[in-house]
């Protein structure tokens, strides 16, 4: 087999691999974080530029609280990316599946916060409950996103191809049906 071959045979086998369903929806459910990580980014440079003139000259010119606000932004988009991830994969899985991809990100998203630690201990020891905090929710958490939005995802479409769904009268109105479908599923995720 000469390089020309096994060139083309890879390009092969890589295209297939790229176009497998779930492949495809993490590939464009990570596109959907380029603006929000970028916009960050941007924000956090601006804050941050290591000269010592230009810290001084923005805190005079626009006050202190200028930067902090401008640390906040980035702040705020790092720490909601694994939020991002749950519902852009979840989406993207869920519409090539052909199943109803807003009810999908909804349960995604629930199973998501289902699995993250209720409480936290601060550095003085004290324990805070009932919290959701930002160091799950952000790239710490991304690993468990990306678990739950393929099986969330797969649990949804499974539950509906195979009519696991309480079944309403053709009178009852379209919006209501389309919420009863995830009950079933919303069942077995919440529960596992």
């Amino acid at each position: 087999m000469n390089r020309q071959e096994l060139i083309d045979k890879f390009s092969e086998s890589a295209g297939n691999f790229i176009r497998l369903r779930s492949v495809a929806a993490l590939r464009d459910g990570f596109m959907m974080t380029i603006p929000f990580t970028m916009v960050g980014s941007f924000f956090l440079l601006l804050a941050n530029i290591p000269i010592k003139r230009y810290t001084e000259f923005v805190n005079k010119m626009l006050g202190t609280s200028f930067l902090i606000s401008l640390n906040s932004v980035s702040t705020a988009t790092f720490s909601i990316l694994a939020l991002i991830v749950v519902l852009s994969i979840t989406y993207h899985y869920v519409s090539r599946e052909g199943c109803d991809a807003n009810m999908g990100c909804l349960l995604a998203l629930s199973t998501f916060f289902i699995l993250i630690p209720p409480n936290f201990t601060t550095k003085s020891g004290e324990l805070v409950n009932n919290v959701i905090t930002k160091e799950w929710v952000g790239s710490n958490g991304l690993v468990t996103a990306i678990f739950v939005a393929f099986f969330s995802g797969y649990v949804f479409c499974y539950c509906i191809k195979k009519r696991w769904v309480i079944s309403l009268p053709s009178s009852v109105p379209r919006g209501i049906v389309r919420a009863f479908a995830g009950v079933i599923p919303a069942t077995i995720l919440f529960t596992t």
